[in-house]
């Protein structure tokens, strides 16, 4: 589970850091994956993946290699979580609760984020 990524095409272009060539995958869409900081995965599912990745060509853009292409081989679904963010979200105190991972924050926003969720006397509206 995590921010799922459909229909999503290979980067092209040999200058971007996501750069695929046809060479390391021949087709124009990738399956579907989870991407970004963070996904949840069972622990069951830690291993089933582990243990067939093993066996697999390896793919140098992690998250579209397993869970991609290696959770595409075990059947095992991958499930959009609307609460994971791969771009960066206004992060009020009272926006935490609809939240499980964002990414793309600096340290100081990291630190205020600490002290909002430290601090026991803000009141969110219900």
């Amino acid at each position: 589970m995590g921010e799922l990524a459909h229909e999503w095409h290979p980067v092209r272009s040999a200058k971007n850091k996501w750069f695929t060539s046809f060479v390391e995958y021949p087709f124009n869409i990738y399956p579907d994956f989870v991407f970004g900081p963070s996904y949840l995965l069972t622990g069951d599912t830690v291993s089933l993946l582990y243990n067939e990745s093993i066996k697999m060509k390896l793919f140098h853009l992690e998250d579209v290699y397993i869970t991609g292409f290696v959770a595409e081989k075990l059947n095992i679904k991958r499930i959009n979580l609307p609460a994971m963010f791969n771009t960066p979200r206004d992060l009020q105190p009272c926006n935490f609760k609809n939240l499980l991972s964002s990414h793309g924050h600096t340290p100081p926003d990291m630190r205020r984020h600490w002290m909002w969720l430290t601090r026991r006397n803000f009141k969110c509206e219900s």
